[in-house]
């Protein structure tokens, strides 16, 4: 977690994200690979047993979200990352989130140990 911990590390944060975004503007369709995401998360949902998502779409809706709760503002705009407190921020309530299903998937009090160990493409 060298990435929260190193102030000088923590400060390269915004302009890391900022070049992660421009390059997936450039590498990916967007639009397209929302559909995707969709496509997949519908299909999942089927396969899954939960067929009734199409019935009950405000209930899928609210589980959704709680699995993922806002990160950000629900502006309809991208979160802001333009400090190393902002990217601090972000960072841990990523991790928060990350922590809460790793937790409950693995029983695992201490989930973020796991997480210490991980690869950090990035290079933060």
């Amino acid at each position: 977690m060298r990435r929260l911990t190193d102030r000088t590390v923590l400060a390269k944060g915004p302009a890391a994200v900022a070049a992660i975004r421009a390059k997936n503007e450039e590498r990916f369709d967007v639009p397209a690979e929302r559909a995707k995401m969709g496509a997949w998360l519908a299909d999942y949902l089927d396969d899954a047993g939960y067929e009734q998502w199409m019935r009950n779409p405000e209930v899928f809706k609210a589980i959704f979200v709680s699995t993922f709760p806002p990160n950000a503002p629900l502006d309809g705009q991208k979160l802001r990352v333009d400090t190393a407190e902002d990217y601090e921020q972000w960072c841990v309530n990523w991790l928060r989130t990350a922590d809460q299903h790793i937790g409950s998937t693995r029983g695992d009090l201490h989930s973020l140990s796991a997480m210490a160990s991980m690869p950090n493409p990035a290079g933060l």
